[in-house]
C-alpha cells in the first residue's frame, strides 16, 4: 500500500501544479478615491472584485494599474475606472448613481474591472463557462485589450499623441561640493514620456549660503537650466543631465561693487525611483553625480580663494503632475 499511496500523492500534486500553472492569475496595483459620503473605502472595492474573480489580484506593483474615481456631479455620483499598462492607457468604464446608493456603484465598477482583467474567471451563475484557452493566450495582461473592448461604453483614448505624456514637476534639491558652503536649492519645470524614453527641462535655484574660504566670508548663489534624458521603467530611471546657468559671489576683494557674475556648467549621472504614486501624482527621489564642465574659482588679489572640486554629489525630491 505504500507505493500506491505514494504515487497517489505525486498524481495529487502533478495535478495541482498543472492547474495552478493552467490558471495564471492577473495582477495589477489599484488607486481608489471616493468623495461621497456613502461610499465605502479601497477595501470594499477590493473585497467585491476578489468576489467576482475567486482571487485577489491587486499588488503594490504591477505593470497595470488600475484608477477608481467615485465623484459627486451634478446631484449624482459618478464613477470611472482607468486602465493604464506601462505608462500607455488602455481604457475607460463610467458609470453613475444616486447619491445614497455608492455601495451599488462600487459592486458595478467591480464587474466592470473584473472583466476587464480576468474575463474567464468571472462567476457567471446563468452562463456557462467558457472552454479554457491554451496557456499562452490565458495570460491576463495579453488577454487585457480585447477585455476591454468588450465592457467599456467609452472609447480607448486616442494615440494621436504617440503615447508621449507630459508632466509638470517641482522639486528640492542639496548638492554637496558645488560651493563654498552647502545650501539647499528649489527647481520647477517638466518632462515628456514614452513607455521607455524620458526627457526632462528644469529651472533650478541654488539659494544664498555664506562660507568661510581662504579666511574670506563668500557668499554664492546661482541660478541654471538643467536637461535630462532617461531611461525610464516603471519605477525608475536612469538620466544623463547637463547643467547651464551662472553664479554670483560676494566677498572682501572679490569687486568694488560687492560681488561678482560668472559662467557654470556642469555634466553628470542621475538616478531617480518613486516613492509614492497616487492619481495624476508621483513623488520621487534622485541622486546625482556632477562634474563641472566650466568649473568655478574665486580669486582676491591673486590668491586662490574657492575652487569647484571634480565631482559634485546631489540628492533631491520631486513632485510630478500629469494633466488629464
Amino acid at each position: 500500500m505504500k507505493p500506491a499511496l505514494a504515487g497517489m500523492w505525486v498524481l495529487v500534486l502533478l495535478m495541482g501544479a498543472l492547474a495552478s500553472e493552467a490558471r495564471a492569475e492577473v495582477k495589477a496595483e489599484l488607486e481608489f478615491s471616493s468623495e461621497g459620503e456613502s461610499c465605502p473605502g479601497v477595501s470594499a472595492m477590493r473585497a467585491a472584485v476578489n468576489r467576482r474573480l475567486g482571487y485577489d489580484p491587486f499588488v503594490e506593483r504591477a505593470i497595470l494599474r488600475v484608477t477608481v474615481e467615485i465623484q459627486v456631479r451634478g446631484g449624482e455620483l459618478v464613477g470611472k475606472a482607468r486602465f493604464v499598462r506601462a505608462s500607455s492607457a488602455v481604457g475607460e468604464r463610467q458609470m453613475t448613481a444616486s447619491l445614497g446608493a455608492c455601495s451599488g456603484l462600487v459592486d458595478s465598477l467591480a464587474l466592470a474591472i473584473s472583466l476587464a482583467l480576468d474575463p474567464d474567471a468571472v462567476e457567471r451563475p446563468r452562463l456557462p463557462r467558457r472552454a479554457r484557452e491554451g496557456g499562452e493566450g490565458r495570460v491576463g495582461l495579453n488577454r487585457l485589450p480585447s477585455a476591454l473592448l468588450a465592457v467599456e461604453e467609452a472609447k480607448p483614448e486616442s494615440t494621436d499623441r504617440g503615447d508621449v505624456q507630459g508632466a509638470l514637476e517641482t522639486g528640492a534639491w542639496m548638492r554637496l561640493g558645488s560651493a563654498p558652503k552647502t545650501a539647499p536649492g528649489v527647481s520647477a519645470g517638466g518632462t515628456l514620456r514614452t513607455s521607455r524614453l524620458m526627457a526632462g527641462l528644469s529651472i533650478r535655484a541654488r539659494l544664498p549660503a555664506s562660507g568661510v574660504a581662504s579666511s574670506v566670508l563668500l557668499t554664492t548663489y546661482a541660478i541654471a537650466i538643467a536637461t535630462r534624458v532617461c531611461l525610464a521603467g516603471e519605477t525608475a530611471r536612469a538620466c544623463l543631465v547637463g547643467e547651464l546657468g551662472a553664479e554670483h559671489a560676494r566677498g572682501d576683494g572679490l569687486s568694488e561693487t560687492g560681488g561678482a557674475w560668472s559662467a557654470a556648467a556642469s555634466a553628470g549621472a542621475q538616478i531617480g525611483w518613486d516613492l509614492i504614486r497616487r492619481d495624476r501624482w508621483r513623488w520621487e527621489v534622485a541622486a546625482e553625480l556632477m562634474s563641472p564642465v566650466v568649473g568655478q574659482s574665486y580669486r582676491a588679489e591673486e590668491v586662490e580663494l574657492w575652487r569647484s572640486p571634480l565631482v559634485a554629489v546631489g540628492f533631491g525630491v520631486r513632485a510630478h503632475w500629469s494633466p488629464p
